[in-house]
């Protein structure tokens, strides 16, 4: 997996229509993880598609601790029959 910017991240307003996506507190010395277009009229989803953005390092994090238990979980042979789930652990490494 590539490395990514670490959070926290969180979602700036510089500018009127534009919303930024930076690593840190928002300070300026942040580092900007993404930049979207936030005219209303144009991307009428831009503060939610920034949200999630900005959400991303702490959702990567939960999914990193989901797939540790279920490779513990499949390393104690608690998941023969669950060809799914282990389907996805394969796909993931």
């Amino acid at each position: 997996m590539n490395a990514h910017t670490p959070g926290p991240w969180v979602v700036c307003e510089p500018d009127a229509g534009e919303l930024v996506v930076v690593a840190g507190s928002g300070t300026a010395v942040a580092e900007d993880v993404a930049l979207l277009d936030a005219r209303p009229r144009v991307h009428p989803n831009a503060r939610a598609n920034a949200s999630l953005i900005a959400a991303s390092p702490a959702l990567l994090a939960c999914v990193e601790e989901e797939v540790a238990y279920f490779e513990a979980t499949r390393a104690n042979h608690l998941l023969q029959g669950d060809d799914k789930i282990v389907a996805i652990l394969d796909m993931y490494h």
